[in-house]
């Protein structure tokens, strides 16, 4: 997935999705994805929004990564989500879980590169 834009790299924006994949020649993969929930209010005293609809509603207010780090000024968020690298086998089964854990969209990426290189020389070296 490709970045959705350069002041939108929170994890908050990739809720519940698959990022980037590296899949090895046997078949193992790595994954980088967003995990956790998200509870957010986008005013004091607002309403809490959920999953997909924070960041629908988000979008719809025009916020940017600066404007969500502004919400932990006012304690506005419950929960947040993040970014990991995960391994799985050639049958989709988890075989290391939290790799590697980040952020935002440019860390978690150069995080999987990182990871892969060391899966690879476990593997292949």
């Amino acid at each position: 997935m490709k970045k959705i834009a350069k002041n939108k790299a929170d994890a908050f924006w990739y809720y519940n999705q698959d990022i980037a994949r590296v899949q090895f020649p046997n078949g193992t993969k790595l994954y980088a994805e967003s995990r956790g929930e998200i509870a957010v209010a986008f005013e004091e005293n607002g309403i809490y929004y959920k999953g997909d609809q924070a960041v629908k509603e988000a979008e719809s207010l025009n916020f940017t990564d600066k404007k969500l780090a502004k919400l932990g000024q006012h304690d506005l968020w419950r929960n947040n989500n993040w970014f990991v690298v995960v391994k799985v086998d050639i049958n989709g089964n988890t075989i290391s879980d939290d790799l590697a854990i980040g952020h935002d969209y440019d860390e978690i990426i150069e995080l999987l590169v990182e990871t892969a290189k060391e899966v690879y020389d476990e593997m292949y070296v």
